[in-house]
Parts: structure tokens; sequence; C-alpha cells
């Protein structure tokens, strides 16, 4: 009640009745259901138009692949089309779905395994290419007299890493050693160079270089590019670090 503190009129005003409830806004809804694709689980994921919406959960489902429980997709875009703004989607599979997985080479032991990030029949169409790639390139000065040789004077050590595999060419032939020390531009290799490697021509013909790999997967109209990946765990490179945090595919 309110303090009067001096002679005078007052009027307060006192609601009468009911209060109704307020509304809600029905331009945010949530949808579940099953889904071509897209995370299981977890944090539901927001799309704001249906474009977004496909590019996580995939596309229309047949009614040969999901009988009665085909609608979400169609659910979502009817709701975009009638005026809604933005949903939250949590894709639900069945109890034995499993993750579509590949391998390379795909006979005897392998050397990279793929599997993709999300159960569903749409990993079978992931598109992988490797290729090979470098980091980094040198020319070599000079050898240097300790370490048996082992220690060479080079244009430019940035970006060897201890522990990297390097190939020389000089056009025909290619060797390959292991970085044990890069440092100040000058590398300790694990074996020393049969053949002569020095090069201090302005446009060398014989090169260093690191051996990495590239991949790039391809999901439709999706495309994810990682290039300069290294087998080498304790690298900055190894393949798996960016990978496994893919929206289309991990790797072992």
């Amino acid at each position: 009640m309110a303090e009067y503190l001096s002679p005078g009129v007052y009027v307060e005003e006192f609601d009468s009745g009911v209060v109704p409830v307020e509304g809600v806004s029905t331009s945010i809804a949530g949808f579940i259901g099953v889904a071509e694709k897209g995370p299981v689980g977890g944090v539901p994921r927001m799309a704001t138009n249906f474009s977004d919406f496909k590019q996580i959960y995939g596309t229309y489902l047949s009614e040969r692949e999901a009988c009665n429980y085909r609608f979400l997709a169609y659910a979502v875009e009817h709701f975009f089309i009638n005026g809604g703004s933005r949903c939250f989607v949590t894709r639900v599979v069945p109890a034995d779905a499993s993750c579509a997985k590949g391998a390379v080479p795909n006979t005897g032991e392998s050397i990279l395994k793929f599997t993709a990030s999300n159960p569903g029949a749409w990993g079978n169409g992931l598109n992988i290419v490797i290729s090979p790639s470098s980091k980094a390139r040198t020319q070599v000065f000079d050898v240097l007299e300790a370490a048996e040789g082992k220690r060479y004077s080079v244009k430019n050590s940035a970006g060897f890493f201890d522990g990297d595999i390097v190939a020389f060419s000089d056009g025909n032939t290619t060797v390959y050693n292991r970085v044990v020390e890069s440092k100040d531009n000058v590398i300790s290799f694990e074996h020393e160079f049969e053949v002569d490697v020095t090069d201090k021509n302005l446009l060398p013909d014989k090169i260093i270089s690191t051996c990495e790999f590239g991949l790039e997967v391809r999901s439709g109209d999706s495309v994810e590019i990682y290039e300069t990946r290294s087998f080498i765990s304790n690298l900055p490179q190894f393949g798996e670090a960016p990978v496994s945090k893919s929206d289309l595919r991990g790797v072992v």
C-alpha cells in the first residue's frame, strides 16, 4: 500500500478481473524427427531458413526410406513458407543406425580410416580426394662439419619441424629423410644424404620439401578442404586434429 505523508487527495488504481495469458511468438518453433543426415542428440541446431536446414540435416526423405517418419523436412519448409523466422531441430535415428566408413587403401593394412560424422546412408555418398602437399620448401647451401655431415645450412628453415618427413629432389632423383632438429636456418636430419644436395643458384634445381597430403571432401554441394595434413601425431598439421571437427566426417 502507498504511504501518505501529508493530507490531500490521492488516487490509486487496481487491476480488476483476470489477467489474460500473454501470447507467445509463433515465429519460433522446435522440431524433432527423422532426417537424412545431421547431428544426433545434444543441443538442437538452429535454422533461420530452409537452406540452413538442408545444409545441416539434408533434404526430403522418400516413403521407401522412412515411411511415415519422413515429414520433418516438409514441416520445416512449410514453417518458413508460412512466415516462421527461426526454428530449432533435433534429429533422431533408430537404435541400430551406424556411420559409413572407408579406408585408404581399401585392402590390406589401412593408412587412413574415414568415418562419417553422423549415422545414415548419406555417408555412402562422401567423395574424398587425397593429393600430395607440402608446407615448406628450401634449398641447401652447405653441409656442416659436425654430427657426421647430418647438419645442413639451408636458405630458410621456416616451416620445417622436428619429426617432419622431407623429400629431396633434383628433378631426376628423389631421396627421403626425417628432420631431427630445425633451428636458425640449420636443419639436422636423421640420415646423411648420399647425394649432393647443395645448390646456391638463384633459381635452384635441387629442393628439399616437407611431405604432407591434402584432403578434399565432398558431400553434395558441401565441400571441405584441408591442406598440408601430416601423419606425424606430434605436429600441428597432424591429419586428425582439424578433420575430427568436420561436419562431414572424422579421420582415425
